[in-house]
Order: structure tokens, then sequence, then C-alpha cells
């Protein structure tokens, strides 16, 4: 429960302070894609797994989300609300996210 309260305070956080928007990312029947995608201005998405405090990622997660940075896509795991909200707002305030 304590994930989701951590996914949820980071989305509700991100959207209202910052503006950016996210998605949950349902894929039935695969597994090990990140919990949420972040749409930043500018066509360059942040993907976030949620953990607890002090939880890894499963191997499954781990190899998933080594194949998306191979494509080019922003994969980070936060399991801190604080960290999250921050690491969205680096993206924003960096510009990167703009093509």
């Amino acid at each position: 429960m304590l994930e989701k309260r951590i996914e949820t305070n980071t989305c509700e956080r991100v959207l209202h302070e910052l503006g950016v928007a996210s998605a949950k990312l349902a894929t039935p029947g695969r597994r090990g894609i990140p919990d949420r995608i972040f749409w930043v201005p500018g066509g360059r998405p942040l993907l976030i797994e949620f953990k607890r405090p002090g939880e890894e990622p499963r191997p499954l997660q781990s190899h998933i989300h080594a194949l998306l940075k191979q494509l080019g896509y922003l994969v980070e795991v936060h399991d801190n609300e604080d960290e999250a909200f921050e690491s969205v707002k680096k993206l924003l305030d960096s510009g990167l996210g703009i093509r």
C-alpha cells in the first residue's frame, strides 16, 4: 500500500505543481513495464517504477528497464515521493524534454 501512496502523491503533486500529466501503464500479459509515464512537454516522456522504501526492482523489471533505456527512453526507479517529484522537475527545468 505504501508504494501506491508514493505513486499517487507524486502524480498529484507533479500535476498540480508542475502541470505535467501522467498515465498508469497497464500492460496485460506483459510484466516488468514501469508503473507510470510522465508526459513531459516536448515529447520526451519519463517512465518511473515506484517501489516501497528500500525495495529494488525485480530482475524482470531491471531487464525491461535496461531494454527501454537502450531504446532511448528515460527510466527511473523511485521509492520516495520527493525524489520522484524532483526527477520530473529536473527534466522539465532542463529543457531536455523539448526537441
